[in-house]
C-alpha cells in the first residue's frame, strides 16, 4: 500500500503537469486574439486609407469596359446582318435540299406538339384556394370489405375544374354488387392509376362507393351548353371511377343524360349501371335487338338481380322468349315482368329441370362463375353464353415490376384515347348517355320498369350495403339523400 508521501508526490506531479496545459492554452488563446486584432486593424486601415476603394472602383471599371465591348461587339455583327441576303439562302437551302417529306413531317410534329400540350393543359390538376366545402358520402378506408366502409359527414365536395364539366346534386344513388367488391379491393390498382389524372382525386383512400345516380344539375362550367341549373338527370360511373353515395357529383357534361319524366328520383337511380350492363351484354356482345329476339329462347339466371330484371324486360320487350330463375318467394315478379318460364332454384333441382328443356339461343350469367359450365351444357351448339359478373383484374395483384409496366401502359393507353377522340372503358362496359336515353325512351314507354324493394336515408346506407351483401336482394337498394338547401346555386366563373 502506497505510503502517504508517495500519494502527495503524485498529486504534486499531475498539478505542475495541468498548470503547463493550461499556460500553454492560455498562451495559444492569447497568440489568436493578438492575430485576429491585427488583422481588423489592417483591414479597418485599408479601407479607411481608400486603399479597398480604389481597388473596388478599379473592378468596376474593368467590367465596364469588357461590358461596352461586347456590346460593340453585338451591334457590329447585327450591322453586318443582311436580311434579304438570309432570306435567300434560306429560299435555296428550301428549295433545294428540303423535301415535301420534311415539311411534312415538321408540320406534322408542330401540330402534335400543340394537341398535346392543350390536352394536358386541359387536364392539369386544379388547387383551389380555401378550405373546400364539406359533404355526406358512403366511402371505403380501407379494402377489408363491410368493415372498412364508413358514412362520413367531412368529404371534400368536388367543384368544377374543367369548362364542360357539370356539378351534380345527387337526390338518390344505388348500392350495386360490384360495390361490395370494390371495398374488398376489386379494380385498387386500375384505381390509382386513373386517379392519378382525375383533378378530383388527391388520394387513393377513402374511395366514394356508388355506380348509379339520380339528381339535378347544381353549377355547370361556363362552356357547358347541354344543360341548364335545375335539369334533372341520371348517369353511370364505372368500377375504376369515385363513386355516386355522395351528395354532390362533378361529371362530364357529356355523361349525363336527361332523367325519364315517368319516374321518381329514387326508381331512376336503380337503373342507370344494371341496364348499361344488360344492354351491352345482350346488344353488343349478343347482337341482340328487336330485329333478332322473336322467336329466340334465352335463358337469364338470376333473373331478381339488378341486371336479370332489366334484361329479362328488354328480352320480351323485344318479343323473346324468356326462361328465368328465382327464388320461390319472386315467382309472382317474374311472371308480372314477363317471365314466360320460371324456375325456382331454392327449392327445385335446377339441373334436372334445364335438362327438361330445349337449350337456349342465348344463357345470360348474372350469377357468377360458379354457374358457367351449367351455361354451357345448356346453350345450344349455335348459342353464346354471356356473363355479367366482372370478372378478376390480374392487375390487383402486380407487384413492383408488372406494377411499373402497368402504370406506363395506362398513360399511353390514356394519351391515345385523348388523341383519337375515344372514350375510357379499360376493356370494360362503356358507359355513355347514347345509351340511357334508349333505355330512358323505354321507362317513358312503360315497357322497362325499375324495381326497389326497399329505400334508406343516407343515414342507414350501411344497412343497404348489408342487405345487398346477403345475396338476396331484389333489384338493388337505394339510397335516398335529403338536402337541406334545396334552392341550386348559382353558377361559378372559373
Amino acid at each position: 500500500m502506497a505510503s502517504s508521501e508517495e500519494i502527495l508526490f503524485h498529486l504534486s506531479e499531475k498539478i505542475d503537469f495541468m498548470q503547463v496545459h493550461l499556460a500553454s492554452a492560455s498562451s495559444a488563446t492569447r497568440r489568436s486574439l493578438e492575430s485576429g486584432l491585427e488583422q481588423l486593424r489592417a483591414a479597418g486601415g485599408r479601407v479607411t486609407s481608400g486603399e479597398a476603394w480604389e481597388a473596388a472602383r478599379q473592378r468596376w471599371h474593368l467590367l465596364a469596359a469588357a461590358t461596352a465591348d461586347r456590346w460593340q461587339h453585338v451591334r457590329e455583327t447585327a450591322g453586318q446582318f443582311n436580311l434579304q441576303e438570309f432570306i435567300e439562302k434560306a429560299r435555296f437551302l428550301v428549295l433545294t435540299d428540303v423535301s415535301t417529306i420534311h415539311v411534312g413531317l415538321l408540320g406534322a410534329g408542330f401540330g402534335a406538339g400543340l394537341l398535346v400540350g392543350y390536352l394536358l393543359g386541359r387536364r392539369r390538376r386544379a388547387s383551389p384556394l380555401g378550405r373546400p366545402a364539406l359533404m355526406r358520402a358512403v366511402v371505403c378506408c380501407g379494402y377489408q370489405g363491410l368493415d372498412d366502409v364508413l358514412l362520413v359527414e367531412d368529404q371534400p365536395r368536388p367543384e368544377i375544374v374543367t369548362p364542360h364539366e357539370v356539378l351534380v346534386r345527387v337526390k338518390a344513388a344505388a348500392v350495386d354488387r360490384v360495390d361490395l367488391r370494390i371495398a374488398s379491393g376489386y379494380g385498387r390498382t386500375l384505381r390509382r392509376q386513373t386517379n392519378k389524372y382525375n383533378p378530383h382525386v388527391t388520394s387513393e383512400l377513402p374511395v366514394v362507393l356508388g355506380r348509379d345516380l339520380a339528381g339535378v344539375v347544381d353549377q355547370v362550367g361556363p362552356e357547358v351548353t347541354l344543360w341548364e341549373v335545375g335539369d334533372p338527370v341520371w348517369a353511370a360511373v364505372p368500377f375504376w371511377r369515385p363513386g355516386t353515395l355522395a351528395e354532390f357529383v362533378v361529371l362530364d357534361e357529356k355523361e349525363l343524360c336527361r332523367k325519364p319524366d315517368g319516374v321518381t328520383f329514387e326508381r331512376a337511380a336503380a337503373l342507370p349501371y344494371s341496364a348499361t350492363v344488360a344492354w351491352d351484354a345482350l346488344v353488343t356482345q349478343a347482337g341482340f335487338g328487336p330485329d333478332v329476339a322473336p322467336d329466340k329462347r334465352v335463358l337469364v339466371h338470376a333473373g331478381a338481380s339488378g341486371v336479370g330484371l332489366v334484361a329479362l324486360q328488354l328480352i320480351k320487350t323485344w318479343g323473346g322468349h324468356v326462361t328465368t330463375t328465382v327464388a320461390t318467394r319472386l315467382v309472382p315478379l317474374a311472371r308480372m315482368l314477363g317471365a314466360d318460364d320460371v324456375i325456382e332454384y331454392d327449392t327445385a333441382d335446377l339441373e334436372k329441370e334445364l335438362s327438361l328443356r330445349d337449350k337456349f339461343d342465348v344463357v345470360l350469367n348474372t350469377a357468377g362463375p360458379s354457374l358457367h359450365a351449367a351455361c354451357l351444357r345448356h346453350c345450344a351448339d349455335s348459342g353464346l353464353v354471356v356473363t355479367t359478373v366482372e370478372a378478376a383484374l390480374p392487375s390487383d395483384r402486380y407487384g413492383f415490376v408488372l406494377g411499373s409496366l402497368y402504370a406506363l401502359w395506362v398513360r399511353l393507353s390514356r394519351l391515345a384515347g385523348q388523341l383519337l377522340f375515344l372514350p375510357e372503358s379499360w376493356g370494360t362496359v362503356t358507359f355513355s348517355p347514347e345509351t340511357l336515353a334508349q333505355l330512358g325512351v323505354l321507362v317513358d314507354a312503360r315497357e322497362l320498369q325499375a324495381v326497389v324493394e326497399h329505400t334508406f336515408d343516407w343515414q342507414d346506407a350501411d344497412a343497404a350495403l348489408q342487405y345487398m351483401a346477403r345475396g338476396d336482394a331484389v333489384g338493388k337498394p337505394v339510397v335516398r339523400f335529403r338536402h337541406t338547401d334545396a334552392q341550386p346555386r348559382p353558377a361559378t366563373p372559373l
